[in-house]
C-alpha cells in the first residue's frame, strides 16, 4: 500500500521546501490532535498554525500535472 501511495506521489518534483511543508503539516496535526487538556488561547494558536500548514501544503506536487 505504501509502495502505490508513493508511486503516485512525483517525489522527485518535490524540493526541500516541500519536504518542510510536508513535515510541519504533519508536526502540526499531531498537536492538534494532542491538544486535549489545553486553554482555549492556546487550542487556537494550534488551529491557526494548521491553518497555515495546510494553506502551504497545498504547494507540494502530489501526482503527475502535465
Amino acid at each position: 500500500m505504501l509502495h502505490l501511495l508513493l508511486s503516485m506521489m512525483n517525489l522527485r518534483a518535490w524540493r526541500p521546501r516541500h519536504y518542510a511543508a510536508a513535515l510541519w503539516f504533519a508536526l502540526s496535526f499531531c498537536l492538534l490532535t494532542a491538544a486535549d487538556a489545553l486553554p482555549a488561547w492556546a487550542v487556537l494558536l494550534l488551529v491557526a498554525n494548521f491553518a497555515a500548514a495546510a494553506r502551504c501544503a497545498t504547494t507540494i506536487p502530489l501526482g503527475n500535472e502535465d
